[in-house]
């Protein structure tokens, strides 16, 4: 996950994720839903929601080559938003201790 500088049009600082460490998504996820909340909650038309979320993705990384063939029809539509976060839940679905620890046993044997 990087954080490249401050975002024009709020003056905040911007997560950007890349996918390399798929335990950041979470976190990155619900940062990134909160800030689009908030964007949304300022006036900001939900067809270009899809547009913020994906600028809050490193270009040319695992997480973009899940969403790069995404049409960008679909991106500025109101359910852009909706479709990314498919995509990215599917690739980097949430992992429960359950799997955490059948992984580190996994790596034992």
């Amino acid at each position: 996950m990087t954080s490249p500088g401050d975002n024009n049009a709020s003056n905040q600082q911007v997560l950007r994720f890349d996918g390399e460490k798929e335990d950041l998504y979470p976190g990155w996820q619900k940062w990134a839903d909160g800030r689009l909340w908030k964007l949304e909650q300022q006036g900001m038309d939900p067809k270009l929601l899809g547009n913020e979320l994906m600028q809050m993705i490193v270009p040319n990384s695992v997480a973009w080559q899940v969403v790069q063939d995404l049409p960008n029809e679909i991106i500025r539509s109101e359910e852009g938003v909706t479709k990314i976060w498919e995509l990215l839940n599917e690739r980097f679905p949430v992992k429960t201790e359950e799997d955490k620890t059948s992984e580190e046993l996994d790596k034992l044997m």
